[in-house]
């Protein structure tokens, strides 16, 4: 779903800039990281052939960059001048103060220029001289791309934009396809050269491939045809409009009112109109009573106005930066003293800052955490991711509610003859069941409950004490050997029942008197578990106990008439 901002402001001053976010390291792309930025002057980025009888012009631009900034791959921010296509230089205003203002936030800045010239008696020209500077704005952003480790560039962040003219052509380089190339720049009447591809002039820098925008500032430019946006290019465009400029209109118009002569223009209104049709985030700002270009007064910087234009261009670069955290996932219900994991998605080149309360931190994998929750109560827990350019996103929160704490199960048993007696070691319990393995349950909410059973049969039993409360349930089991000394005499007097094991071969031999009954085999572990369940009239079973856990295990031994209960060590 597209969210965009669209409002009327009037003219802005000095006043506090911008709110900062939970500190996950420094606010870069809002705050200043440096106070000093160096200047790359004249960098020659392309050669081409300008309008009229010259040839082969150099093209000029000049690179600010962060002084004192460790970060290997930046944005850069490529900014193209106004002066309607006929004048104008890379360093003319508002350009170095935006450059400055930027470059101290983490950016690159590079402010260029790009050829000149049109007849304007003649409408095809002034195309071919839009479709010219596109031409130069996309060498430039090769050359960039070409040298990026010299200057630290991030190529799959490169910002274009600029003012007027330079708007003009930015906003059509973001969305431009060649097939839509206009007739004029493959030759006109008057003027006959074929311009080429829009890729095919200025250099040859990184192998002459289109490198898609990140995103656009549009200071008070506008298109020829908005219908030209389209995706898959879905890419961001801040735009900002005087109310009153009457050379590039807000809405339609033709500049200066002179049809025929130039081009009409869709501003910035249908520009996010369209936008806005096709779910492609951006940001509009209207100046209410601002003609075209207000920052420059006879080409004198207005402050105020500059200050307008880096007040709200500023976060939107900033938020089309920022990473877009996912939400989110684990567990929103939790008890007091149990451990938890919770994670967003991972993004490679991304650190996370978790914050939790109620809570402690017991493993940080990045993007996932575990949290041992110590106090009761609702709890917030919250990420900021920083991406691989130092872009801190927004906070992603979750509610979290600590309910009871965990409760704890144990208990002590003493065994005379027949008769068990078992005291509950256990806390934190609403209800409370033991279970003494014959049938026979006993249920309580009292603590430290003492209880007494006694059994009817001699055998192996196993007691089993189960709490719970409004958070989880938790078991405990011992095992009970209740031995009848009658049966047992008698079984003694019978010396052909015994057990052989056979240890090196996993296999525990268990000789049988041979009566033709049937004798029911059971085998349990100390903990009471049945690992194993046998019924035979042979005289001999091979009881095979690979995989089993070393230990003492009890083989019982029935039939209907006598039982007998045989160790063994594993």
């Amino acid at each position: 779903m597209n969210t965009y901002h669209s409002c009327l402001v009037f003219l802005l001053g000095l006043i506090p800039l911008f709110l900062a976010a939970q500190d996950c390291g420094e606010n870069r792309y809002l705050d200043p990281i440096t106070n000093q930025v160096f200047i790359y002057s004249q960098q020659v980025y392309a050669n081409a052939d300008p309008y009229g009888p010259f040839t082969n012009d150099e093209l000029p631009m000049d690179i600010y960059v962060p002084l004192n900034d460790t970060l290997s791959k930046r944005p850069v921010i490529i900014f193209m001048h106004g002066g309607a296509f006929l004048v104008g230089w890379e360093g003319q205003e508002p350009i170095p103060a935006m450059a400055e203002h930027f470059a101290k936030r983490g950016f690159v800045f590079a402010s260029i220029e790009y050829r000149l010239g049109f007849n304007p008696l003649d409408i095809n020209s002034s195309e071919r001289a839009v479709y010219r500077a596109g031409q130069d704005l996309g060498a430039a952003m090769r050359f960039l791309a070409e040298n990026a480790d010299l200057y630290n560039i991030d190529t799959t962040r490169m910002i274009i934009g600029g003012t007027s003219a330079g708007a003009i052509t930015s906003v059509q380089l973001a969305y431009f396809e060649e097939n839509e190339r206009p007739a004029s720049s493959f030759g006109t009447f008057l003027e006959p050269s074929d311009l080429g591809c829009s890729t095919c002039s200025g250099n040859t820098d990184y192998n002459s491939q289109y490198i898609a925008p990140f995103a656009v500032l549009n200071f008070w430019g506008g298109v020829n045809d908005t219908l030209f946006i389209n995706p898959p290019r879905n890419v961001p465009v801040f735009s900002m409009h005087g109310t009153e400029d009457e050379t590039v209109h807000t809405v339609y118009g033709a500049p200066y009112g002179a049809d025929g002569l130039f081009i009409s223009l869709y501003g910035s209104v249908p520009i996010t109109e369209r936008l806005n049709s096709l779910g492609i985030y951006n940001e509009l700002y209207l100046l209410n009573g601002a003609g075209h270009e207000p920052e420059l007064d006879n080409l004198v910087l207005v402050p105020e106005y500059l200050d307008t234009m880096l007040l709200f261009s500023t976060p939107f670069l900033h938020k089309v930066l920022q990473p877009k955290t996912s939400a989110i996932s684990g567990n929103e219900e939790v008890c007091q003293g149990e451990t938890a994991y919770y994670e967003v998605s991972f993004t490679s080149g991304s650190s996370y800052c978790w914050n939790v309360t109620g809570g402690t931190i017991v493993e940080d994998n990045g993007n996932s955490i575990k949290i041992a929750w110590t106090q009761q109560g609702t709890h917030l827990l919250e990420v900021i991711e920083k991406n691989d350019v130092d872009a801190v996103g927004n906070a992603v929160s979750l509610n979290i509610t600590v309910t009871d704490p965990v409760p704890t199960v144990d208990f002590t048993q003493e065994l005379i003859g027949f008769t068990v007696t078992v005291t509950d070691l256990s806390t934190n319990f609403d209800s409370l069941t033991i279970d003494f393995g014959d049938g026979t349950t006993e249920t309580t909410t009292q603590t430290s409950s003492v209880f007494n059973h006694t059994y009817s049969e001699a055998g192996i039993f196993v007691i089993t004490i189960s709490v719970s409360n409004d958070c989880t349930t938790k078991a405990y089991s011992e095992v009970i050997t209740i031995e009848d000394v009658t049966a047992i005499q008698e079984m003694q007097d019978l010396a052909s029942i015994y057990l052989v094991p056979s240890l090196a071969e996993d296999v525990v031999s268990i000789h049988l008197l041979k009566d033709n009954k049937v004798w029911n085999i059971q085998v349990f572990n100390t903990l009471g578990k049945l690992m194993k369940a046998i019924s035979t009239k042979e005289n001999q079973l091979d009881l095979t106990i690979n995989g089993w856990n070393s230990g003492v295990y009890y083989v019982l031994v029935r039939n209907e008439d006598q039982v007998r209960i045989l160790p063994f060590v594993r």
